[in-house]
């Protein structure tokens, strides 16, 4: 993660739940990333939530393809 500032050239999108175990690592790497950064947090959601509630998958995939849409 260290090495973000230094190889990052793309945009980078993180996604997490407000529960996750992984929230940290993902807000760590969005800021490393600076400009190039982007994150979505679904309220409320584990890191697991997110791969099998519907609610969360939704929520999330509607981000992504906002994302994508403006960077691909």
């Amino acid at each position: 993660m260290a090495l973000i500032p230094d190889l990052l050239s793309q945009p980078l999108m993180m996604v997490s739940g407000s529960k996750a175990d992984t929230l940290g690592m993902s807000e760590y790497a969005v800021m490393l990333a600076g400009e190039l950064g982007e994150m979505y947090v679904a309220d409320g959601a584990t890191h697991i939530d997110l791969y099998y509630k519907e609610n969360y998958m939704r929520e999330a995939v509607e981000k992504l393809s906002d994302f994508f849409g403006r960077n691909i």
